[in-house]
C-alpha cells in the first residue's frame, strides 16, 4: 500500500514538469531593398585652384531609395573626393563620379595651379611680380605660352596657334597688314587673351615693349647664377630691390630650346608698323637677355614664351 502511494506522488510530480507549449509570434516582413532609378548631382562642371575645396551635393530618387551614394574620382592625384567633398591637390582634369546602385552622375573637375606673386617696387611705373608666371620660385622657368594665348600646351608652331588658320600669313586677330590675314589693327592684348591677367583674375598682366625698355632704363643688369640657375638680375637705381628673371629660352614646336643660357619674356604687344627691324604682324615683342646683354627684338607669336608679370601700382 505504501508503495502505491509513493507510485501516486511521483506521477503526480511527473505531469506537473511537463512543459507548458509556448505560442510563437509571427515575424514582421523584412523591408525590401528599394533601388535608386536615377542620380543627379548639382553641378556638372567644377574649376578649382590647387589647394581649394568644393562640395558637391547629390540627389538620388527616389527619396527612399535603399542605394548608398559611393563616390570616387577618376584620378586622385588631380582631384580627391570624400563624402561629396572635393579637395583640388594638382593641375590637371578628374571625374568625379557619384553611384547609387547601378545609376550614377559625373562631374568634370578642372584644377589649375594657384597663382603665388609677390610685388617687388623698383621704382618704376610698375610693380614687377618676382617670378615668372606658373613659377613656384623666382628661379623656376614656368610656363610656357604662344601670345596672345591662356592655356599651355606641348607642342607651339603656326599649325596649333590660336590667331591664325595654320600660318604667320592667315592671322585672324592682332593685325594690321592685309597681307598677313584678316586686318583689325588691334595691337596689343586684350585682357580676355592675357594669360597673366586670366591666371590672377586681373592682379597682374603681360608687361608693354615701353615697359621692358624702362625695366632696362631704371635697372641695373646682371647674368648671374641664382640657386644654380643661370639668369638675369636687375636691381633697382633709386633702391636695393632687384628681380631674377631665370634663363628659360625658348618653346620651340614640342621642347624647350636653349634654357639655361639665354632668357625670353614676351610683351603684350605685336611688332605692327615701322619698327626699325622689318618685323611683320606675325611678330611680338620680346625682352631677350644672356650673358652677352639684354635687348628688345621680335620673334613669331606662335612659339612658347615665359612670362613675367607686372601690376600697376595702386593710384596715390
Amino acid at each position: 500500500m505504501k508503495q502505491f502511494f509513493i507510485l501516486a506522488a511521483a506521477s503526480c510530480l511527473i505531469l506537473s514538469c511537463k512543459p507548458t507549449p509556448v505560442e510563437h509570434a509571427e515575424k514582421p516582413d523584412e523591408p525590401q531593398p528599394k533601388p535608386a532609378v536615377s542620380v543627379t548631382l548639382d553641378k556638372e562642371n567644377l574649376s578649382l585652384k590647387t589647394g581649394e575645396t568644393e562640395t558637391l551635393t547629390a540627389t538620388v530618387e527616389p527619396a527612399d531609395a535603399t542605394d548608398v551614394v559611393v563616390w570616387s574620382s577618376s584620378d586622385e592625384e588631380v582631384a580627391a573626393v570624400e563624402d561629396g567633398v572635393v579637395r583640388a591637390l594638382t593641375a590637371g582634369t578628374a571625374t568625379v563620379t557619384a553611384k547609387a546602385g547601378t545609376k550614377s552622375a559625373t562631374c568634370k573637375v578642372t584644377v589649375s595651379k594657384l597663382i603665388v606673386l609677390n610685388a617687388v617696387d623698383l621704382g618704376l611705373s610698375v610693380l614687377w611680380a618676382d617670378r615668372n608666371l606658373g613659377a613656384d620660385s623666382p628661379e623656376e622657368y614656368g610656363d610656357y605660352y604662344a601670345w596672345g594665348e591662356t592655356q599651355t600646351r606641348s607642342y607651339y608652331d603656326w599649325d596649333q596657334y590660336k590667331w591664325s588658320s595654320g600660318s604667320r600669313k592667315t592671322l585672324t586677330k592682332y593685325n594690321t597688314r592685309s597681307e598677313y590675314g584678316a586686318v583689325d589693327n588691334l595691337t596689343r592684348l586684350d585682357f580676355a587673351d592675357d594669360a597673366a591677367y586670366v591666371a590672377t583674375g586681373g592682379k597682374w598682366r603681360i608687361p608693354t615693349k615701353a615697359e621692358f625698355q624702362e625695366l632696362l632704363n631704371g635697372t641695373v643688369q646682371t647674368w648671374k647664377e641664382f640657386d644654380e640657375v643661370n639668369g638675369q638680375m636687375f636691381k633697382s637705381l633709386v633702391s636695393d630691390a632687384f628681380i631674377f628673371i631665370p634663363a628659360g629660352g625658348a618653346f620651340i614646336k614640342s621642347e624647350v630650346q636653349s634654357a639655361g643660357k639665354h632668357g625670353c619674356i614676351v610683351s603684350s604687344d605685336i611688332c605692327a608698323g615701322s619698327n626699325g627691324y622689318g618685323y611683320k604682324d606675325d611678330y611680338c615683342w620680346y625682352l631677350y637677355f644672356d650673358s652677352g646683354g639684354c635687348i628688345i627684338y621680335g620673334d613669331t607669336r606662335a612659339r612658347g614664351w615665359t612670362i613675367r608679370p607686372v601690376m600697376d601700382k595702386p593710384a596715390s
